[in-house]
């Protein structure tokens, strides 16, 4: 006799154990299908993976920094030779002249813990890969009209269009 004294409780409570169990089992196949598959869908990102030929890339963004025909190619040469983000080009960061040669101080970055996006007032001496002056230029010229307020203001307006843009990037790639 059960220490219940009820059969029925007993066999209930029998089920649910082996139900949970049983659930248990096709979850953890289930997590292990999964990651397996996960796991592929990485390796075939990896091996699909190509070479950007940097210099000619560079050598096409300083031409666009010279020239400042098009506010989406600027912004766009100011991202690579400067390494920073599009709403830190277009919105929150600031450049100014370094005692570092081949340097500018930055500041805005928009993704540091603590801060919200942009409010950063932490001052970065970072390396460029063209003349900072040049670089000072172009970002002054984008400040005539093109730069926003908020990153969410550089998403809405230009993510679509830089987007398309860096497709007739992609030759250097």
């Amino acid at each position: 006799e059960s220490l219940s004294g009820n059969h029925a409780d007993d066999d209930r409570k029998t089920a649910v154990v082996r139900f949970k169990k049983m659930m248990g089992t096709l979850y953890y196949q289930q997590n292990i299908d999964i990651a397996v598959s996960y796991k592929a869908k990485v390796k075939t990102r990896i091996d699909g993976r190509r070479d950007i030929a940097s210099q000619p890339l560079i050598d096409r963004a300083i031409s666009e920094l010279e020239n400042l025909s098009d506010h989406r190619n600027v912004a766009i040469a100011l991202a690579i030779v400067t390494g920073r983000r599009m709403a830190e080009i277009l919105a929150v960061g600031r450049f100014e002249l370094s005692s570092t040669e081949g340097h500018l101080l930055f500041t805005g970055q928009s993704k540091t813990r603590g801060s919200t996006a942009g409010n950063s007032t932490e001052v970065f001496d970072i390396p460029v890969l063209a003349d900072p002056e040049l670089i000072l230029k172009a970002f002054e010229y984008l400040g005539n009209g093109y730069r926003l307020e908020t990153t969410e203001e550089v998403n809405k307006k230009y993510s679509k269009s830089l987007s398309r843009k860096m497709v007739e990037w992609s030759d250097f790639a």
